[in-house]
């Protein structure tokens, strides 16, 4: 395949990893099972949206989208996905289209982005579901009752 698969998902300080936070892994997890169906392609997970100081998860998005051409092998197409992400929203809109976009656009490759899942019917029966059968949640942070 000519595409370059950058999964970005939001990023989170490396402390709240390592004090136990799942978020990481099930990123990987999320991005090792979509990418497994798109073997020719290059994927690629990175993280986006640090703010404030301290270490956050890496690579970040930008990181990777400068050094693009040592990534790309040859491909030309860059499909950015929001992975994590619920909806669109001006963050991800903002730095995926007027900030990484146009890096990987200046090193002469074709960059696209992927929507989020938005209001899509199966999403929201999804949320929906998530909602009413806490079972099926393994992180507090995702959804707390008061």
């Amino acid at each position: 395949s000519s595409m370059i698969f950058l999964f970005s998902a939001h990023g989170l300080p490396k402390k709240f990893v390592e004090n136990g936070d799942p978020y990481q892994r099930e990123c990987e997890q999320s991005f090792e099972a979509i990418s497994s169906y798109f073997p020719n392609a290059k994927s690629v997970l990175c993280y986006q949206s640090k703010f404030g100081p301290g270490e956050w998860l890496k690579p970040y998005t930008q990181d990777i989208c400068m050094n693009i051409k040592e990534i790309g092998g040859g491909r030309q197409n860059v499909l950015f996905i929001p992975l994590a992400f619920t909806s669109d929203h001006l963050e991800t809109l903002y730095e995926v289209e007027s900030e990484y976009m146009p890096i990987v656009s200046n090193f002469g490759f074709t960059p696209f982005r992927l929507p989020a899942f938005n209001s899509e019917e199966d999403w929201i029966k999804t949320i929906e579901k998530l909602l009413l059968d806490p079972s099926l949640l393994n992180n507090q942070m995702l959804i707390r009752r008061y």
